[in-house]
């Protein structure tokens, strides 16, 4: 009889104050106006009004919690969790490197995701020429033409694999990537890969989305364990830079030493960081009520 209305979508403003809901939360993951193919302006007109008439919100970047706590006073940072102990099985011994992935010829430098827009294609190729000896794996659906990276026979496009084989396939790798073009939707955006990659025991490199890069000036990056861990660069020269100098300072225990840092950014931890804010709002909204 009483239930809370969570939304992760702009669209859904109109229902919120109508359902009989005990508590309404809107959980923002992307600035949505600016993906390509919806009404900028409707879509910016719905999340202003949604993020008013919420009693909480949630952020995953801190661009978004700057533009949205405009809106809203009880707007927080949710940033992602991972769920580490199915990909820290990267690690373990019983976990067979993916079939597809153990006949090509080392160093393997993969990525895994839904390859969109967003996605820079050109570094893939520009890789691929650059190191005729390396194998560039992608594994995730596709919404945009590949064709460009069909000539290029150490571009290997695996297609959407289940969840439960990932680890299989991040064992193989020698380096994870986060290859996004710079525009306005990137960032805003907070990649869930780049905790999986991590929790796998993989480093990172990635182009230069804030949220990544923050990740790449915490403390932890400059020593200990995490060292050398995620990398960032701004233009393809760069982000090559990084890719050999994983290839050779990486190691087992560097590998191990990442996965376990990553227990500490578990969703079970995320989802009780959110639940206090709930809880805080909630007791607040009844007391109000009298």
């Amino acid at each position: 009889r009483e239930f809370q209305l969570w939304t992760f979508l702009p669209t859904a403003e109109k229902y919120v104050g109508k359902l009989g809901e005990s508590l309404s939360v809107y959980y923002c993951t992307d600035e949505w106006s600016h993906f390509s193919y919806v009404d900028k302006d409707k879509i910016v007109a719905m999340e202003r009004s949604l993020c008013q008439r919420a009693d909480l919100v949630f952020c995953t970047a801190r661009t978004l919690l700057e533009r949205k706590g405009a809106y809203n006073p009880n707007t927080f940072l949710a940033s992602h969790g991972v769920d580490q102990a199915h990909f820290a099985k990267a690690l373990d011994e019983k976990t067979e490197i993916a079939e597809e992935l153990r006949r090509l010829p080392r160093p393997i430098l993969g990525f895994i995701g839904l390859v969109q827009d967003w996605v820079d294609i050109e570094f893939f190729a520009y890789l691929a020429e650059k190191r005729k000896d390396w194998s560039i794996v992608v594994v995730g659906k596709s919404l945009v033409d590949l064709s460009r990276l069909q000539k290029y026979p150490n571009i290997h496009l695996l297609g959407r694999k289940a969840y439960e084989e990932l680890p299989s396939y991040c064992k193989g790798f020698d380096v994870s990537l986060i290859p996004f073009v710079s525009n306005e939707l990137t960032r805003n955006v907070n990649p869930i890969k780049l905790r999986e990659y991590l929790s796998a025991g993989l480093a990172v490199v990635s182009t230069d989305i804030p949220e990544v890069t923050l990740y790449a000036d915490d403390p932890r990056a400059k020593q200990g364990a995490m060292s050398g861990a995620v990398l960032v660069g701004r233009t393809h020269e760069e982000l090559f830079a990084h890719c050999e100098r994983v290839l050779r300072e990486d190691s087992p225990e560097r590998r191990r030493a990442r996965s376990e840092e990553m227990k500490k950014e578990t969703w079970e931890v995320k989802v009780g960081e959110l639940g206090d804010h709930v809880l805080r709002v909630r007791e607040r909204k009844l007391a109000a009520r009298g």
